[in-house]
C-alpha cells in the first residue's frame, strides 16, 4: 500500500521531490529515494526488482532525484538539504 502527497511535491536538483508512504519499500517508483526515519538509501528502477522490504508501520519515503544511478555525494547533499541525517 503505497500513499503519494502529491501536494508535497518540490522541484529538486534531481527532479521533483516526492513523498510516498508505504509499508513495502520493494514498490517504490523509479528513482533514488531516502527513508526519513533513518537516513537509508533506497534505488528503485523502472523493469528491475527490489526486494520486498515490508514494514508493520508506514514508512516516509522522499525521493531525492528521478535518476536512480545519480552519485551518493550527490544524494547525501540533497538528503541533508532535507533534514535527514543520511545513513549511506
Amino acid at each position: 500500500m503505497a500513499e503519494r502527497n502529491a501536494g508535497q511535491q518540490q522541484q529538486g536538483g534531481g527532479g521533483l521531490r516526492e513523498n510516498v508512504s508505504t509499508d513495502d519499500a520493494g514498490q517504490l517508483p523509479t528513482g533514488a529515494w531516502v527513508n526519513r526515519a533513518d537516513g537509508r538509501l533506497y534505488r528503485s528502477v523502472e523493469g528491475h526488482s527490489l526486494v520486498a522490504i515490508q514494514s508493520r508501520t508506514l514508512q516516509e519515503f522522499t525521493r531525492l532525484s528521478i535518476n536512480p544511478y545519480e552519485s551518493d555525494d550527490a544524494l547525501r547533499i540533497m538528503s541533508a538539504r532535507l533534514g535527514v541525517a543520511p545513513q549511506f
